[in-house]
This record gives structure tokens, C-alpha cells and sequence, in this order.
């Protein structure tokens, strides 16, 4: 682009205004005075009183610095200009091809626009109106006006370059504070772990800090979006905004109204006071959407806006996640440790030793699984001699499950000590059970009662799973007469026992379902079959030697799965 350098008369008086005004801006970088200056100093020449004066900022935008003549509310506002001229042009000469603010110069009545250079480049625009003597602008005019702006040209551009400096410094300060700010937020927030306390510690940022005056945030849980703060005029619906889930980056919701999958969502957003959506993400994954509306102060949302509550959202989002994931740790501790204490009570209300008992050789064992179940097995002998072997399984898992099994063993202990017999026994643990456990708690039970001296043996199946009897002749019955589980209904009309008459090498094997129901990684159940045939080959073996191989059967079984249940399995054999 060619500069056309000004011609300058020779004579004294036409100089000395020039050089006056040459020393006047030449030692100065305030912008402002030497635009205000130069359109002073070109008034006063050519007897003008309108103008302004454009300044670039960008390769095609330019910022009204100065005006004289016109109203004060444009200065400062941002103009689009592409067409670029490098010489003096009369706009009302270009009527019909002008731009938009061209044609508002043209209704201020300016109609002159001349370009400000500086090496080779246009730095701003000059607009000045026609002279109040209605005279029309001379050669010596035009010439006058270049002279002027080329000689404020290179202290325009050293006081632009100045300018850009102090903004540069201003926005690194304001970084360094907002970078402060969320740097003591995130200490704050990260202490926080009550998302409500989280939540409220965002609202006072966005008031004080931003100081936005409407806002709405909407977190995501279980893929549904919730709304968790709102200052807005009404409701938001969350259909509305459920489209606005796939935006990224900070948006002006002015810049995705044309767009057809968002513009309703736009369009009841701006209704209320909502100006930005920006997206809250911890791993670029998005948690949920904060929107802000106009700020107190009433400027528009710069980028640098944009991206503080960009940090601001992101920051108070991973607090809450780590707020939950917290929450999640200390109830899965909880949950650990009442689990750990319902072990502890379970194996201390087995028999840490079993009695020794003539003619009778009881092999017994529980192994309890990560998952506390409520297992139990005793052997007591009755002041009569006789013996009661118990093996019984409450349902339900952890603490409760455990606490219930305390009180059967510490009821049992006490009928054992009293002159009555199974039946009773087992009526009576029923209602002390339904009366006790609660709404949806039971017990699988199975009672027997051994007398010594008849070898006969009396047995209630209240529900368990049936325990296998073998003879010496290995011939086999399952021990399943009896009725209800205990704690289904508060009296139960009857149950039904039976006797079995025991012989030398008669065998009984007892178990829960966590020795019938172990599970291999294919999904198939040990099953009840497996623990006859292990039974049956070792069934001339003392009760010990039959139960660790049944045990080691299973575990051989469900090696690869994850035992989800208590094992109890007693073996009882007469010598």
C-alpha cells in the first residue's frame, strides 16, 4: 500500500502551527491526548466540528478511541472493517457501496474518512464532517490533513504500541489474581466434603468474583442431568437444556441460536437472563452444565471470563466427585468394618473345642466367607447326657444376620439346660426368632437329639437342607422331616420328628448351602450328589478325614470363583 506523503507549503506562517503541533505530541505516549490532540488541531485548520478517530486492534476491527460532535456512547465500540482505503475518500461519493458504519458516519455527518499509516501499514481511520462555513474542503485542506496525520502517525503507533503493553501487563495481572483466586478456591473447595457446602462456596464465587447476577447449575448422575443451583427468573425444564450436553468448550448461547438442535433451548435460556453454557469436566468427561447470565456491572462476558469460570466450574465439579468418591470410601470402610465385627461374632459363638462325647466321632468346621453371612453349628450335652447337635443358617448378610445367630445360640444353650424335648425346643426358637428378627429374617435350622444309651437319634428339619444318613451297608436316606423355617409365621401348627435308629459306621453329614451351593466359573453347583459320592468312598474313614476331603472337593470345585458364603459342614459317625 503506497503513502502518499504530504506536501508541505514553504511559507513560515503555514509551518509554524505544523511544528507546534509536531513538539506537542512527539513527547507523549498517552493515546488518547494525541487523538484528541490531532482532531483538535484539525478543527481549528479547517474549521470543522465533528470527527472521530478509529483505532485497529485486530486485523480487521477497529475501536472508536476519540470523538468530537457526536454522542459519547459510541466510544469505545468495536467496528468490522475489511475494505481498507489509502487515501482521502468522500463517502457521500460512495453512497451505494459503503458499509454499515460508513453509512452511519454519512448520518453523523461525516463524511470524510481518510487512513492513519504507520510503516506501511493502516494503523486507524480519520472521520471528519464538512466545515461549519459550509466551504468544501481545498487541496491545501487534503494536503494539511495528511501532513498532520503523518506526522502523528509514528507517535500513534508508538502509543498504540504502548497501550498493548499496559493491556498485556493489565491482563497478566488479572491472570495472576485469577490464577490466585483459584488457587484459594481449590484449597477451599478440595476441604470441602459436603458437596452442599461445595456447591454454596461456587454460588458466592459466582456473585463475588464474576459477579454474575442470574445463574443455573445442573450436574449429571446416572446419566440424567439434576439441577443443583439456580437464581434464574423461573424453572428451567431439563428436557430443554438436555441437547446443550454435547458442548465442550465455554459458549456465548448468542452464537448457537441459529443452530436447529439448540435454538429452543437457546431461546428459554436468553428469556431468562442467560447469556453463557459452560461445560463442567473432570478427565473430559462431562458432569454437568453451569450457565451464567449478565454480570452486575452489565459488560459483556470477555473470553478471559469464559475461561475463569471454565476453571471455576471444573474446580468445583472435581470437588464434588472426590466429595462422592469420599462419601463412597467411608461407607465402603463402614461397611468393611461392620462386616469384620459380625465375623468376630459368628466364629465366637462356634465351639472353640467339641465335647467329647463316647461312641461318637463329629468332625466340624465353618469357614466364613468376605461376605458375612450367619452360619452357625453347635454340639451341647444335656444334663440327661444325651446330646443335641444344631446346624442352622440365618438369612441375610453383615451384622444383623450375625446378631440374630447370637441370640439362637444363647436360646439353644438355655433349652438344652431344661428338661424338655426337641419339639419344644424348636417351638420355642421359633417364636423367640419371629418375635426378634423382624420383617423378611429367618433360619434354616436342623435339631437332632442323640441318646447313648438307646443309639437312637431324634431329628426336626425346620427348613435346612436335608443332611445326608449313611449306614455301614452305605445305604442312604436324606434327614428331611420336620416343617417351616424358623421365624416364618409366630406359631407354627406342628413339626414333625422322626427317630433313627444308629448302628456302628452309621454315618450323618451336615451342611449349609454354602458347601452345596458353591459355584464353579461355568455356573454349575457343587451339588448335593458330589458330597454322597466323596462320602461313600471314604466312608469307612474317621468323620475328619471325610469332612476335609468334602472341603477340599470344593474348594478344588469353585476355585475360580469368589466364595459369596459361609461353608458350615459337620460330619458325625458312630464307632
Amino acid at each position: 500500500m503506497k503513502v502518499r506523503e504530504p506536501h508541505i507549503s514553504s511559507g513560515k506562517s503555514d509551518l509554524q502551527p505544523l511544528v507546534e503541533f509536531s513538539t506537542l505530541i512527539s513527547g507523549s505516549l498517552n493515546l488518547n491526548f494525541i487523538l484528541n490532540s490531532l482532531l483538535l488541531t484539525l478543527f481549528g485548520k479547517l474549521a470543522v466540528s465533528r470527527g472521530l478517530i478509529l483505532i485497529r486492534n485486530e486485523v480487521d476491527r477497529f475501536e472508536i478511541a476519540v470523538s468530537k460532535g457526536i454522542e459519547k456512547e459510541y466510544l469505545g465500540r468495536t467496528i468490522k472493517i475489511k475494505d481498507l482505503t489509502d487515501d482521502l475518500v468522500d463517502l457521500r461519493g460512495h453512497a451505494t457501496s459503503v458499509t454499515a458504519f460508513q453509512r452511519f458516519c454519512i448520518r453523523e455527518s461525516l463524511s470524510w474518512q481518510m487512513p492513519i499509516f504507520s510503516n506501511q501499514s493502516v494503523k486507524g481511520y480519520l472521520f471528519l464532517g464538512d466545515k461549519f462555513t459550509k466551504a468544501k474542503y481545498s487541496a491545501e485542506d487534503r494536503e494539511v490533513m495528511r501532513s498532520l496525520l503523518n506526522m502523528s502517525s509514528s507517535s500513534i503507533a508508538n502509543a498504540i504500541m504502548v497501550r498493548q503493553l499496559h493491556d498485556a501487563h493489565r491482563d497478566l495481572d488479572r491472570k495472576y489474581q485469577e490464577l490466585n483466586t483459584l488457587f484459594d478456591l481449590g484449597k477451599e473447595l478440595s476441604a470441602l466434603l459436603d458437596p452442599a457446602q461445595i456447591l454454596k462456596l461456587l454460588s458466592y464465587s459466582l456473585m463475588g468474583q464474576v459477579g454474575v447476577r442470574r445463574y443455573a447449575l445442573f450436574l449429571r448422575e446416572n446419566d440424567q442431568l439434576k439441577p443443583m443451583l439456580s437464581k434464574t427468573l423461573e424453572k428451567i425444564p431439563i428436557e430443554c437444556i438436555q441437547p446443550l450436553c454435547d458442548i465442550n468448550v465455554p459458549t456465548y448461547l448468542s452464537n448457537i441460536a441459529r443452530k436447529h438442535r439448540y435454538s429452543a433451548a437457546v431461546k428459554t435460556l436468553r428469556q431468562l437472563g442467560l447469556e453463557v453454557v459452560i461445560p463442567m469436566q473432570t478427565n473430559n468427561v462431562m458432569r454437568g452444565l453451569l450457565f451464567a447470565g449478565q454480570k452486575q456491572i452489565r459488560n459483556e462476558f470477555s473470553q478471559a471470563d469464559l475461561e475463569y469460570l471454565f476453571s471455576l466450574g471444573n474446580l468445583a465439579v472435581t470437588a464434588i466427585e472426590n466429595a462422592r468418591l469420599f462419601a463412597t470410601a467411608i461407607e465402603k470402610q463402614k461397611m468393611e468394618d461392620e462386616m469384620q465385627i459380625a465375623q468376630e461374632i459368628q466364629m465366637g459363638l462356634l465351639p472353640r473345642t467339641l465335647p467329647e462325647i463316647k461312641d461318637l466321632d463329629i468332625f466340624a468346621v465353618s469357614k466364613a466367607s468376605k461376605i458375612v453371612g450367619g452360619d452357625y453349628y453347635d454340639v451341647i450335652i444335656r444334663p440327661s447326657g444325651k446330646v443335641l447337635l444344631a446346624v442352622g443358617d440365618v438369612s441375610g448378610k453383615g451384622m444383623p444376620a450375625a446378631l440374630l445367630m447370637s441370640n439362637v445360640q444363647a436360646a439353644l444353650r438355655t433349652l438344652a439346660s431344661i428338661d424338655i424335648g426337641i419339639i419344644d425346643i424348636i417351638h420355642r426358637l421359633n417364636s423367640l426368632i419371629f418375635s426378634n428378627a423382624g420383617l423378611g429374617r429367618f433360619i434354616t435350622f436342623f435339631l437332632c437329639e442323640y441318646d447313648p444309651i438307646r443309639m437312637e437319634l431324634h431329628y426336626i428339619n425346620a427348613g435346612h437342607n436335608p443332611p445326608l444318613y449313611l449306614n455301614s451297608r452305605q445305604e442312604l436316606r436324606w434327614l428331611e422331616k420336620g416343617g417351616l423355617l424358623l421365624g416364618i409365621m409366630e406359631k407354627v401348627p406342628s413339626y414333625e420328628m422322626e427317630k433313627v435308629v444308629i448302628s456302628t459306621g452309621d454315618l450323618i453329614v451336615l451342611f449349609t448351602d454354602g458347601i452345596s451351593e458353591a459355584t464353579a466359573e461355568n455356573e454349575e453347583q457343587f451339588g448335593e450328589t458330589r458330597i454322597v459320592e466323596i462320602s461313600k468312598e471314604n466312608h469307612k474313614h474317621a468323620s475328619k478325614v471325610i469332612g476335609r476331603e468334602i472341603l477340599k472337593s470344593v474348594e478344588t470345585f469353585a476355585s475360580d470363583s469368589i466364595m459369596v458364603d459361609d461353608q458350615t459342614l459337620v460330619v458325625m459317625k458312630k464307632l
